[in-house]
């Protein structure tokens, strides 16, 4: 299964996107979503499951079936946008709270066992070779990080040149 995260409008994200297959999980900004509030509670209290009800309490559960995360964000200042960042935020019911060290960094430990592989696609009418620079590292990091399987990640100028992005 693959997880579309984006923070398109409704209606950008029609106009680009006219067919999308079935076996795509699509998070937006439709949802209801809180930021995450760093109690841990998907660690203590509710294991994998966080404990703010909204429309992504089981996150976790959901990144667990996956094998693809496909992110479509505004880059902003080499990073995501507030929604994006919000989203990945809030999987972190998908790790288990305990430390491992891979690729010479400190990571949380794996809950699951799938592997996702993370397709990035940041779009920016000026966006800086820096940002591309530290926008590259952060989707790799946050890959090591979820124990993913490699990272892609690409820029555009604007959003209608995401039309090519392959769901």
């Amino acid at each position: 299964m693959k997880l579309l995260v984006h923070d398109l409008t409704e209606k950008e994200f029609k106009k680009l996107f006219s067919s999308v297959p079935r076996d795509i999980v699509i998070l937006s900004q439709t949802q209801r979503i809180h930021p995450c509030i760093g109690c841990f509670g998907c660690w203590v209290n509710t294991p994998a499951y966080c404990i703010i009800r909204d429309d992504y309490q089981q996150l976790g559960d959901v990144f667990s079936k996956v094998s693809e995360m496909i992110l479509i964000s505004k880059c902003c200042y080499g990073g995501y946008s507030p929604f994006v960042k919000n989203v990945l935020d809030r999987a972190i019911p998908y790790m288990l709270p305990f430390f491992e060290t891979r690729n010479n960094s400190v990571n949380l430990s794996k809950r699951y066992d799938n592997r996702i592989h993370v397709s990035a696609h940041f779009y920016g009418e000026h966006i800086s070779s820096e940002e591309e620079s530290i926008a590259s590292k952060l989707v790799e990091a946050n890959t090591i990080n979820i124990n993913g399987s490699g990272c892609t990640v690409a820029f555009y100028c604007d959003k209608s040149a995401l039309k090519g992005v392959m769901l």
